[in-house]
């Protein structure tokens, strides 16, 4: 009997003395204010490291890549964009004591969208479901990824997913009336007009959507991770900083 109970003793600790994984793992969390500065926002991560590869916990979920090999990471399957098909790619690194990963988003057509696209002179013209694109984009700025910025624009001009309004290269002056007692012009809002051209700020929001990174660094010996946005929008400088310590795995025989 004496025999049986010290075997069960043993088989644990045994396990434990054969773990030797050289994985160094870390958990982080980063707090922020509120844009209205009445509630304070945390943000968690966790860190795995060893002189191979990286795993870093992002969209929820666990994500390993040997170092120096990009990987096919999240995918929306959703089908909330009817129109895109928007997905992530991830590659790491190591720079001294810095580990580093790259998160790439990517957005492109779903197969059954087709924006029509046509060149007229010195210019492509863009359709999607018959209506025109007013803004053109100069075959000599022409490349894979401004015709697919374009061809989102086209969309949007349609669909107002984000837009809201009209694309145009010039706003339209506005008439003035006199008409005090006009109540039409009171029950009929006048569609937004988005200014939109190449290089423009509209162009460069969706070219965010179309090319941005991520960029997670984990410095080893400040137990430090940083994530940033290589295309900040709407006011943000795109920095999260996180604080992490050595994430300490509980035993068994340590719960309290």
């Amino acid at each position: 009997m004496n025999n049986r109970i010290l075997s069960y003793l043993l088989v644990p600790l045994l396990i434990v003395s054969c773990d030797t994984s050289e994985d160094n793992e870390y958990f982080c969390e980063s707090t922020r204010i509120s844009s209205d500065n009445s509630t304070k926002l945390y943000f968690q991560s966790s860190v795995k490291i060893n002189k191979n590869g990286m795993c870093l916990y992002h969209r929820s979920t666990e994500y390993c890549s040997v170092h120096g090999k990009t990987i096919d990471g999240f995918i929306d399957t959703s089908d909330w964009d009817k129109n895109l098909i928007h997905s992530e790619k991830y590659l790491s690194s190591v720079n001294g004591e810095n580990y580093i990963f790259n998160v790439s988003k990517k957005y492109e057509l779903r197969k059954h969208i087709n924006v029509e696209t046509k060149q007229i002179g010195d210019a492509l013209h863009f359709s999607f479901e018959d209506k025109k694109l007013i803004p053109t984009l100069p075959v000599k700025f022409a490349n894979e990824e401004s015709i697919l910025i374009f061809k989102i624009a086209a969309i949007e001009n349609v669909v107002y997913r984000y837009a809201r309004g009209d694309f145009v290269t010039h706003k339209t002056p506005k008439v003035s009336s006199n008409d005090e007692n006009n109540i039409f012009k009171y029950l009929f809002k006048e569609k937004d007009e988005v200014i939109f051209y190449y290089g423009s700020d509209k162009y460069n929001a969706i070219k965010s959507f179309v090319n941005g990174t991520y960029l997670y660094t984990f410095n080893k010996i400040n137990l430090s991770l940083v994530s940033k946005y290589t295309h900040p929008t709407y006011g943000s400088d795109g920095i999260y900083r996180y604080q992490c310590e050595i994430w300490k795995k509980q035993k068994w025989y340590q719960f309290p």
